[in-house]
This record gives C-alpha cells, sequence and structure tokens, in this order.
C-alpha cells in the first residue's frame, strides 16, 4: 500500500503480550517519525480462538470504541498463544484438526474486524504470530509454561502450524484488501525448519527480545504501509 508520508500513519494495535514490542518501540522513538502509535491494548494469554465470545471481544473494542483521534489502521496481532499451546489443547479436547481449529481462530478474528469497523471506519493490518523462539521449555512452575510443555509436537511441528496459521492470516488479507505483516521470513531458517540460532539466543522466553523485536516489526510494517 501507498501511503502518503505527509503525516504519520496513525496506527491502533490490539492484541495479546507481544504487542510489548510496539509498546518499546513507542517509548524508545523507534519509527515514530512515520508511525503514531495511538494506542495499544494488550492481553497476556488472550487468544485468536478467545475472539468467539463477545467479551473477549470487548475487551479490545470498548477502549476503540472511546477513543476519539483519528485512526488509519486497526492492527490485530494474535495466533501466538493459539500456537502455543490453546490450539493444540482444542484438539485434543475437541478430537478435531488443526485446520478446524485454525478455521475457529479466523472466525474469531473475522468477528472482531466487523465488529470494529461497525464502529468506525478503518483499513486492517493482520499481523502474523511469531514462530516458536525455544525448542524445550523450562521446568518453571508457572501455569503458561506447564501447559505449553504439555504440547508434545516437536519444535519443528510447532513451527509448522505458526506458519499455517500465518499462511490463513494472509490469505484473510489478500481477499478483504487488508495489510499482511510478518516477520517470520527473518526469523525462520530454512535449512532447520525453525528459528535462526541467533534469534534463540536475544528472546526472552517466547518473546522476542523488545529491542531485536521492535526494530524488525517496525521495519517490515513501514516496508509494507509505504
Amino acid at each position: 500500500m501507498n501511503t502518503s508520508l505527509k503525516k504519520k500513519i496513525n496506527i491502533f494495535f490490539v492484541g495479546d503480550s507481544h504487542l510489548d514490542t510496539w509498546a518499546y518501540a513507542n517509548k524508545n522513538n523507534i519509527g515514530t517519525d512515520v508511525l503514531n502509535i495511538v494506542k495499544i491494548v494488550s492481553l497476556a494469554g488472550k487468544t485468536a480462538q478467545g475472539l468467539a465470545k463477545i467479551n473477549n471481544r470487548n475487551i479490545f473494542l470498548g477502549p476503540f470504541k472511546k477513543y476519539e483521534g483519528t485512526i488509519d489502521f486497526l492492527a490485530i496481532n494474535f495466533g501466538e498463544v493459539d500456537c502455543g499451546y490453546a490450539l493444540w489443547s482444542r484438539m485434543n479436547i475437541h478430537n478435531t484438526t488443526k485446520q478446524q481449529e485454525i478455521d475457529f481462530a479466523m472466525k474469531g478474528i473475522q468477528l472482531l474486524i466487523d465488529e470494529a469497523r461497525a464502529i468506525k471506519p478503518c483499513n486492517i493490518i493482520l499481523m502474523a504470530p511469531i514462530i516458536p523462539l525455544i525448542a524445550q521449555y523450562s521446568n518453571r512452575d508457572a501455569e503458561i509454561v506447564r501447559r505449553r510443555r504439555e504440547v508434545l509436537a516437536n519444535h519443528k511441528e510447532r513451527t509448522n502450524l505458526v506458519l499455517a496459521f500465518s499462511k490463513r492470516l494472509q490469505i484473510m488479507a489478500k481477499t478483504n484488501k487488508f495489510e499482511y505483516v510478518s516477520v517470520n521470513d527473518i526469523l525462520l531458517d530454512k535449512r532447520t525448519g525453525v528459528v535462526k540460532e541467533e534469534y534463540t539466543n536475544l528472546g526472552a522466553g517466547w518473546h522476542l527480545a523488545p529491542r531485536v523485536g521492535a526494530s524488525i516489526w517496525v521495519n517490515q510494517m513501514i516496508k509494507t504501509l509505504i
């Protein structure tokens, strides 16, 4: 998309805790000469599949409705938690396939988009979840770590699920004339089929280190929108 540089691009972000990267970028003025991050509404552990429930959507739609400034784009970033453990868990509970669970996630995202655009017109950016940064989770007793350890799939299988999920987002974007932004081409080692070792060393658990993530995401966002 060709966007005029006469003014900054106003972006309202909603998603899971991976949006911390964008909070870091905003605080440290990374890309702020081009991108104006008007608000970030993020909640750790939230999933695309969870958006099927209106209460979960309203967590994000409430602040969106209240915001009175200009919004050029609504940027949506869900999926890492789905692919990290929630989707695998649902497959075991409901005896479903990966494709069925990805379909369910896409429906949640579409509901959020439809309701947001009914509140106020805006363009949409779909952000792909990042591929898994670590091959094996630690023995920490935190619930989210335990739930991720329960997934029996190996690193490459988990990576492939993220790529399949992201492909569906890309198709949704193309079909609906949304923007699509991903950093996985940068993170993925095509030889091994998993994340490049240099990014595992810089990761903070399943999150990219803020400084590294901010630089990569901002560059990809600007390349897509300009």
